[in-house]
């Protein structure tokens, strides 16, 4: 069960003590037994403290993730010279765990969820390096509720050359963007998964398109950053979906580049507007 889930029902559970307040209150009053009375209005009150407080820290993160956060601030510069064994090592400590939860969250209530949230390509799937085309405006500002999902759009490869030089998929989403009016960006409220791009725009790779939703859990700092590439994990041959691999199996090197967008040129990354 994860933490939104554990939060979500005791936030419902304070209801009970709240009736029961009630309860003792109104038969206080009608029988005009103090104590009966006061009893139902400290119930009351400590359920409704119980409930807000509850409803607060469900809009902060974890005091634990928070520690990693801070963790990652303090990390020295360490320039990444080889993004496949980069890859590599974070694919090394992603198959480490052994948790069948790993890298799962809680299922928003979105059309087509299941198309994005097939939890199998998780166990089953190979890592990538995606590069972000674009992404929900909400993904760039600081979270009050960390463990929610939104929508973004990526390119990935499984050919080895994307895993050498994942940053020339650059090229790509220029190409597309140069021509947006004519293809799958003129829409947004369009889902496209594991979508093969055209070999003319790929001089002849293999390469996709494919919507996935971002859970900010799993960003360090809770958000999108200017870095724009980001290990992914997919098995697009027996399912549709695609995940961000959570942070917590990133390297070091790698989280400071994301962090301080020392992979990629900083540029500005579209959003969209839902």
């Amino acid at each position: 069960m994860t933490r939104k889930i554990r939060l979500t029902w005791l936030f419902r559970a304070m209801a009970i003590p709240l009736a029961v307040g009630v309860v003792f209150l109104l038969c206080g009053l009608k029988l005009n037994i103090r104590p009966l009375m006061i009893t139902g209005i400290v119930v009351f009150v400590v359920g409704t403290a119980c409930g807000v407080a509850i409803k607060i820290i469900s809009r902060h993160p974890p005091i634990k993730l928070v520690k990693r956060w801070k963790a990652y601030i303090a990390l020295k510069e360490d320039p990444i010279t080889d993004y496949a064994a980069e890859l590599d090592m974070i694919d090394g400590n992603y198959r480490a765990d052994k948790s069948k939860d790993k890298n799962i969250f809680d299922k928003p209530v979105i059309n087509d969820v299941q198309s994005f949230c097939d939890f199998s390509a998780l166990q089953n799937g190979k890592l990538y390096y995606g590069y972000l085309m674009r992404a929900n405006e909400k993904l760039f500002l600081p979270s009050e509720n960390i463990d929610e999902a939104f929508p973004a759009m990526l390119l990935y490869s499984r050919d080895e050359y994307y895993k050498v030089n994942p940053q020339e998929l650059i090229k790509i989403v220029d190409a597309l963007y140069a021509d947006k009016d004519n293809n799958f960006l003129r829409y947004e409220t369009l889902y496209h998964f594991n979508e093969l791009l055209d070999k003319g725009l790929t001089d002849g790779r293999e390469v996709f398109v494919t919507d996935v939703l971002a859970c900010r859990a799993h960003l360090p700092m809770g958000m999108l950053g200017n870095l724009r590439i980001i290990p992914i994990i997919a098995d697009p041959e027996k399912s549709k979906s695609c995940f961000v691999v959570d942070c917590k199996y990133w390297t070091n090197r790698f989280i400071h580049a994301y962090i301080t967008a020392g992979v990629d040129e900083p540029n500005t990354l579209p959003k969209d507007s839902d």
